[in-house]
């Protein structure tokens, strides 16, 4: 499925190898589980409603929950089976750790998250439980490529448009969903639909800010050493999400440039024969995405992401500690924060999930000493 977040426009979408064997379209009647590609909309509404930031730790280490209805025990595990300790939000999205993001939703609740999918347009049931955080509820891939259209455009609510105009035989026109941004329409029809767009005032579902910094950490996914870090080859500014189910049934890629938002699934129709061992979401949704995107928009220029507003503050940080860089920090990258949460200058705290402690103060000349303590297990 791919749309144009301007327009509106679904530009393009194949809903299955061979329509003549199955009509089935998996765009629309495919409810299948998202794995980490679910993620965004856990950490965006961590960022609206609970002031989460790039430099938020969270805690990369073992969960274990009890399910009392079904008297089995619930241990979540990361894709390289190994945890991390005290990480940042940055990296616990570049990397898709699962238990950070778990933590993340048990700060924000199951039932503010589960609204929230709904709010950004998700129609299928979200479980209400911890599992939502891995994508455990299924979802349709043309209403979760509206989620990271929704994201593309500031969140201002994606409107999907499948069909131009509906004429009858003799050319009246009976519906009309022209965009003022459609080069293929005449001019006068051009600036028909860009005066009613006048009157349209669409549904701002999130804060342009918390759109545009849920945004710029997809961008670092879409870099090595991110799970879509594959996705650096389109040469263009890219942000995404891979997913990948447990059992390897499902494998996800949802991405966009700045004009053109794409979702690829990729999996069998039952759940009785899982794919290989390497059906993640970078290894086999990614590519698909990264040839269509490299044929859609070959000779196509597309701008950088550009920042919505005055609230947005840019700040040079260390990218696996979520401090502000300092002079002996080796490789300082640049983070976007909403202005007063980012990292201060002096005293090295880190903005810290609710209900978890402030990290200590660390000197500049700590750095070794703190990776021998997450190697023993902190």
């Amino acid at each position: 499925m791919s749309t144009d977040p301007n327009s509106g426009y679904v530009v393009a979408m194949i809903g299955g190898y061979d329509f003549e064997k199955s009509e089935f379209n998996r765009a629309f009647q495919a409810c299948r589980q998202p794995g980490s590609a679910f993620k965004p909309v856990i950490y965006s509404a961590a960022i609206e409603q609970q002031g989460f930031t790039a430099s938020t730790i969270l805690l990369d280490a073992p969960i274990v929950t009890d399910d009392d209805s079904t008297g089995r025990r619930w241990k979540p595990q990361n894709y390289e089976e190994e945890f991390k300790g005290e990480v940042p939000v940055r990296q616990a999205l570049i990397h898709s750790m699962n238990t950070p993001a778990i933590r993340t939703l048990q700060a924000v609740g199951v039932k503010a998250a589960a609204a929230w999918g709904h709010k950004l347009g998700l129609s299928t049931k979200i479980n209400e439980d911890l599992s939502m955080a891995l994508g455990s509820s299924c979802v349709y891939p043309s209403e979760l490529t509206g989620v990271f259209a929704t994201l593309n455009r500031m969140g201002k609510k994606a409107k999907m448009i499948y069909l131009r105009r509906v004429l009858d035989r003799d050319g009246r026109i009976l519906e009309d969903h022209s965009s003022f941004y459609d080069p293929w329409t005449e001019l006068d029809d051009r600036v028909a639909a860009g005066y009613a767009k006048l009157f349209e005032v669409p549904d701002q579902v999130m804060a342009p800010e918390t759109a545009f910094l849920m945004q710029q950490l997809m961008t670092e996914v879409c870099k090595p050493p991110g799970t879509g870090g594959r996705a650096a080859a389109l040469a263009k500014p890219v942000a995404g999400k891979t997913g990948t189910t447990n059992d390897l049934f499902d494998a996800w890629f949802l991405g966009y440039t700045r004009d053109l938002v794409t979702g690829v699934w990729v999996g069998y129709d039952t759940y009785e024969t899982p794919m290989d061992k390497y059906a993640t979401g970078g290894h086999y949704a990614l590519p698909i995405w990264l040839d269509y995107m490299t044929k859609a928009l070959k000779g196509v220029p597309q701008g950088d992401f550009e920042t919505p507003n005055e609230k947005i503050v840019w700040v040079n940080i260390d990218g696996d500690t979520g401090k502000r860089a300092t002079a002996d920090t080796r490789q300082p990258v640049l983070e976007a924060y909403l202005k007063g949460s980012e990292p201060p200058d002096e005293s090295g705290a880190i903005a810290t999930a609710p209900g978890q402690p402030q990290q200590p103060q660390q000197a500049p000349n700590a750095a070794q000493a703190a990776d021998q303590m997450l190697k023993g297990g902190l």
